[in-house]
């Protein structure tokens, strides 16, 4: 039946100052040099229109978006037309639309804490990597491959328990009251120990041991980003620096405070009695030599004399997913159980989204 002359929905008058959004967003394009289509454009711009009304009246600068905890706040505090809270999805469609607009009326990204692209963009971000750890089949960790099936066979086996039991049989057999009977041995003890708290790559090899005042030289020489560091404050106050790694450049430099007692237990132990006393910095270097480790050895001497003692060769890699207590289902994470997802995943150097799945262990009885 034909709709009567007048009938249906009304197309809303835009502002000068939209019309001008429109254009500029038009103009502008995707970072990638790509246009934007005119649907996309006009989502945006809705997006941000409504949104607008719970700070103002006139849809007529972009001002309001200037307090962006402000904004935050009204984002998780908005509902839908049928009286819903906004989703993940709808929160990032509107981050989206206030990065795109803000950028295209000339304001510039920089890694400045004030900066109002860099704060809108984090939070994207993270509502992103979100989005991946809802969506994600809980038992899906990309095992289809030999080297997964293989690591899956091993987390069927080798469990916290073991690792800490492996590492108590190798310090007894190597240390006693200050004494080490086996350098090597006791060397790789301190490099599992150090595991169980920490999810590092091989990047124990660039290690460099030194003390805050001779940090601060290092710093003001700028040689600082050359190596990473085991900083010793006192026997009680440690912090890894850790600077070269595989995602350095996508992730910076990474702080890390040792916070277990049985990780300071034993690098204090290590530091006070096993490392090399030609004076040579690295952490861990060949006792005959003292010379420094590759990456390649601490594979090796890690995955053979593990596979002494638990009938299976532990990596990093396994270690990074034997101490991952995340639990399986995002959506049901509590506050400190997805805090300390984003703080692993910090210390590895990778997204949470990819510490949820990649790394997450799926062995039998986790």
């Amino acid at each position: 039946m034909p709709k009567n002359a007048g009938s249906g929905r009304k197309s809303r008058v835009k502002s000068k100052f939209e019309l001008s959004l429109i254009e500029k967003i038009t103009t502008n394009g995707r970072p990638n040099g790509q246009p934007y289509s005119e649907k996309s454009v006009l989502t945006y711009t809705n997006n941000l229109f409504n949104f607008s009304k719970q700070f103002t009246e006139t849809f007529d600068s972009l001002e309001f978006l200037d307090n962006y905890k402000h904004v935050l706040e009204k984002l998780d505090t908005s509902t839908t037309s049928q009286g819903k809270l906004y989703s993940t999805s709808t929160k990032i469609a509107m981050m989206n639309a206030i990065i795109i607009s803000l950028i295209a009326s000339g304001q510039v990204y920089s890694d400045d804490i004030g900066n109002l692209i860099r704060n809108y963009s984090i939070v994207r971000d993270k509502l992103t990597e979100q989005i991946k750890m809802i969506q994600v089949n809980p038992v899906d960790n990309h095992q289809d491959t030999s080297i997964g099936v293989n690591q899956s066979n091993v987390l069927n086996t080798v469990k916290q328990e073991d690792i800490f039991k492996m590492i108590d049989t190798m310090n007894s057999k190597s240390y006693a009251e200050g004494i080490i009977y086996n350098h090597k041995l006791f060397m790789i003890s301190t490099m599992f120990t150090i595991h169980t708290e920490f999810p590092f790559r091989n990047d124990l090899a660039d290690v460099r041991f030194t003390t805050p005042a001779k940090y601060k030289e290092e710093v003001k020489n700028g040689t600082d980003k050359e190596s990473n560091w085991l900083i010793l404050e006192t026997k009680k106050k440690m912090t890894f620096v850790m600077n070269i790694y595989k995602t350095k450049n996508k992730y910076g430099t990474i702080v890390a405070p040792v916070e277990s007692p049985r990780v300071l237990e034993q690098l204090n132990k290590w530091i006070f009695y096993g490392r090399h006393p030609s004076g040579i910095d690295y952490l861990f270097t060949w006792w005959e030599s003292g010379k420094s480790l590759s990456r390649n050895n601490i594979s090796v001497l890690m995955s053979t004399e593990s596979n002494k003692y638990l009938g299976s060769p532990v990596s990093t890699t396994l270690l990074a997913k034997i101490f991952n207590e995340t639990p399986s289902d995002f959506k049901k994470m509590t506050e400190s159980e997805k805090a300390e997802l984003l703080k692993k995943s910090y210390l590895r150097g990778h997204s949470p989204s990819t510490h949820f799945t990649i790394y997450k262990n799926t062995g039998a009885s986790s």
